[in-house]
């Protein structure tokens, strides 16, 4: 695998393998216990076999270069490997389903590749397995269930993947989950009630539909909720008390009534291009003047003020937006707001 000097002093004929760039070993350098592959530019070629002789490893990651090919069957002989991590490259083909054999894996990172097929699901069989990163590949077909109790983070950004999610797809024991940029549908709101150790919540960019349960902006620990671009419906719930929840986005769905002034302590909300009514809760006034508010964004909309809240200029550091309301001249710096964004903006509103 050239690309590098990252093995230069790899010489099997003179050198001590533990002591190769990327070789760790056990403390009497009897065997190879981590093996960490690439270095600037990253590598290139195929993965040699070579290195999946090394059954004694427990960790092997290779760095973000231009490997290509496939994934090799032979990964499962690893059986001792706690951590699997080849992001970053040109791999193609399917993850083989073998990868289930590897029963002491807790993280497996494939992400940013260009692998296809479905997720195996022997996958979501793992018994160890914490951490699942599959994002920015081409695959496709539906999210298994997965089963282990052990598992804290899933990652499926910005694949191919479409239907529903079985109601028990994901265990309670989550707290990082990120969907965005698939075609996933559906009902997610059984699903959701479940997931009570949530810190981070992204389905953006998807087809979800009906309503979300109330528990959801009242998780003690969660600090961003990304529900964008998606077919939700139905009413903000009004009885949370304060949502304390740095970053929610609801924005391009059919969520219809009033905001809730608890809604107001968001540091970042974005509303717009739903179906909300009534008068925005002087609340927001307040947060807004006082730069608590960092972006409020209630763009088309059927909202009110009774404050003037149109013509507030936000404090230093703060952005908002109030354009297309019922009582609001625009306010924003002109975007595509018909919601066939490809990717989130990155910049919404003017700054104060």
């Amino acid at each position: 695998m050239p690309g590098s000097a990252f093995f230069s002093n790899w010489n099997f004929k003179t050198g001590d393998l533990c002591t190769f760039n990327g070789v760790t070993c056990n403390s009497n350098n009897t065997k190879v216990t981590k093996l960490y592959l690439g270095g600037y530019p990253g590598l290139t070629g195929r993965l040699d076999p070579f290195y999946l002789n090394m059954t004694s490893i427990t960790e092997l990651a290779v760095i973000p270069g231009t490997i290509d090919g496939t994934l090799p069957e032979s990964l499962s002989s690893l059986t001792s490997l706690t951590l699997l991590s080849i992001t970053g490259n040109l791999f193609r083909g399917e993850i083989p389903a073998s990868i289930g054999n590897l029963r002491n894996l807790k993280t497996l990172d494939l992400s940013c590749n260009r692998l296809t097929g479905s997720i195996p699901w022997q996958i979501g069989g793992l018994p160890a397995l914490t951490r699942l990163a599959l994002s920015g590949n081409l695959l496709s077909g539906s999210v298994p269930v997965f089963l282990t109790q052990t598992l804290i983070t899933v990652d499926l950004t910005a694949n191919n993947l479409t239907g529903g999610l079985p109601v028990n797809a994901f265990p309670p024991s989550i707290q990082y989950l990120s969907l965005p940029r698939n075609q996933l549908s559906g009902s997610v709101y059984q699903i959701l009630s479940r997931l009570n150790k949530l810190k981070y919540l992204d389905l953006g960019i998807n087809q979800f539909t009906g309503g979300i349960p109330a528990s959801i902006f009242s998780l003690p620990s969660i600090t961003s909720l990304r529900l964008d671009r998606n077919i939700f419906s139905g009413e903000l719930p009004s009885t949370v008390g304060q949502v304390n929840i740095n970053v929610v986005d609801l924005s391009y769905n059919g969520f219809s009534g009033g905001i809730p002034p608890g809604f107001s302590v968001v540091t970042s909300l974005s509303v717009n291009n739903n179906q909300l009514t009534g008068e925005v809760p002087s609340e927001f006034l307040d947060r807004v003047l006082s730069s608590h508010i960092k972006l409020l964004d209630l763009r088309h909309n059927l909202l009110r003020s009774s404050n003037n809240l149109s013509a507030v200029i936000p404090a230093e550091g703060a952005a908002w937006c109030w354009a297309s309301n019922s009582s609001a001249s625009p306010t924003c710096s002109p975007e595509d707001v018909d919601g066939k964004f490809e990717k989130r903006p990155t910049e919404l509103c003017k700054v104060g």
